[in-house]
């Protein structure tokens, strides 16, 4: 195997910048943060996300034979900029609200798959274009989690962590 960088050059043509992403929800119960695209510009972090099989093991004469299993997805992750107005909270938590009230300990539908969106997690190239595309379906938020504030973090965002379920995820690119 040579070590020449020219050979490197003929395959790599480029590369996928990880900072180089846009996350669109759509199809949301609620509306606000996600209607105005502010989510669209202040996730700052998320994954494009995976997924695992279980292994079934078969004996056949002093041997394991494996198959494929049950595909099982992860929660997804995200990280927000908390702006002024807070509307990408306000939002999530208004979804919360709607399967849970805090309150009145209702949810607004008894259908709970109205209470899903789509997600999509789109990977662009350095000229804008969408090189990957995941799709998340049957997508809600289960985790808002606490968002640390001090006095001594200066010069830094309020960043908010959000875990979300989904049913399953397609490639649509």
């Amino acid at each position: 195997m040579s070590v020449n960088i020219d050979n490197f050059k003929s395959v790599v043509k480029g590369i996928q910048r990880s900072t180089l992403f846009e996350v669109i929800v759509t199809g949301a119960p609620v509306i606000g943060a996600f209607a105005t695209d502010n989510l669209r510009f202040t996730c700052k972090a998320a994954s494009v996300p995976g997924s695992t099989f279980g292994v079934i093991e078969v004996p056949y004469m002093g041997r394991k034979v494996k198959f494929a299993g049950d595909r099982t997805y992860e929660e997804w992750q995200t990280t927000v900029i908390v702006d002024n107005d807070w509307e990408v909270y306000k939002t999530i938590y208004d979804w919360h609200s709607r399967m849970n009230h805090p309150q009145d300990n209702i949810a607004v539908t008894e259908n709970m798959n109205n209470n899903k969106g789509t997600a999509i997690i789109r990977m662009l190239s350095v000229t804008g274009k969408s090189n990957f595309a995941m799709k998340l379906v049957g997508f809600f938020p289960h985790n808002l989690q606490q968002m640390d504030v001090a006095w001594d973090n200066n010069d830094a965002t309020a960043d908010l962590s959000v875990s979300w379920s989904y049913d399953y995820a397609v490639r649509i690119d």
